[in-house]
């Protein structure tokens, strides 16, 4: 039995899909999958995922040669207007399929071989050997600097005051993801990777942090599906909503305002005010107090 799973988009959309098919897989254990969706870079986070096939482009597909067909794709966009900001998407793909999963089951899982983890571990070493830092009772922070729809970033301003304040702390390693305007020279503690890594070296690095602070990213996603601590910063989009499945959510900071959520990610009349009024204090004080309570914590 061939069977077909489509769905277009980024890493987030494509992680959120992972429970969906682990579901199939035990539905269908003999099964060949194939996953369509539209970006070859997105593509190879599903390389992470064993439970498909095959991964191929949306235009490839000759949908005649699939026994099933479960177009992810068509069910959200058709869905989107609907749920008003209130349903997570893989709640609307189980519905609409009727599939039940638990809450358990509708956590995103990704997990990493050996190799991959201790290939992380040597890139860290390799970072720091020529210096005097040490990685000895410090944790690691990873930093993402935006997100590639600007109404979902944080103020850059922001981001650079929040890290001139913690690099002056002994107790940590800063690591800086993602692909952004915003630079940063590599004096330790703080290590800028942006722009610098491919989507498998930004998953490995991720989860040699004890913490990622992000916004609305595909990064954040990883995070999630790594099980890695998050604080997300939103503005525009739910976070409760768009995190509702991820266990390791430490803190989801995001302001109350009469036009959010607005789901908007192209609007000319957009002031960023849900994003602005996230102060660099309120998101210095989350951070700090996740050090205070995982420094106390055992082990």
């Amino acid at each position: 039995m061939k069977i077909l799973i489509i769905r277009e988009g980024g890493v987030g959309d494509l992680i959120v899909t992972f429970p969906f098919i682990k579901k199939i897989r035990q539905l269908y254990p003999l099964a060949e999958i194939d996953y369509a969706t539209n970006k070859g870079l997105t593509r190879n986070i599903l390389l992470l995922n064993s439970v498909v096939s095959n991964i191929v482009l949306i235009n490839q597909v000759i949908t005649e040669q699939y026994d099933i067909i479960y177009d992810l794709e068509t069910v959200i966009r058709s869905s989107f207007a609907a749920r008003e900001g209130t349903k997570h998407q893989l709640d609307i793909i189980c519905d609409f399929y009727d599939l039940s999963l638990t809450k358990e089951e509708k956590e995103p899982v990704l997990e990493l071989t050996e190799s991959l983890i201790a290939w992380g571990r040597r890139y860290l070493r390799y970072s720091i050997n020529k210096t005097n830092f040490s990685l000895v009772n410090k944790q690691i922070l990873g930093i993402v600097l935006q997100s590639g729809v600007v109404q979902k970033s944080w103020i850059s301003s922001y981001m650079v005051e929040l890290i001139n304040r913690l690099r002056k702390r002994e107790d940590i390693l800063i690591l800086l993801f993602g692909n952004s305007s915003v630079s940063f020279n590599s004096t330790f503690p703080v290590i800028s990777l942006n722009n610098k890594t491919t989507l498998f070296q930004l998953c490995v690095l991720i989860n040699q942090c004890s913490l990622i602070i992000s916004s609305d990213t595909g990064p954040l996603h990883l995070a999630g599906a790594l099980k890695i601590s998050i604080i997300g910063l939103f503005g525009p989009n739910p976070g409760y909503l768009i995190t509702k499945y991820y266990s390791s959510v430490y803190k989801i900071l995001q302001k109350s305002l009469p036009c959010v959520p607005c789901w908007q990610r192209k609007t000319s009349y957009c002031n960023y005010n849900c994003m602005k009024l996230l102060s660099v204090d309120e998101v210095e004080n989350v951070i700090l107090e996740f050090l205070k309570i995982t420094r106390l914590t055992p082990g």
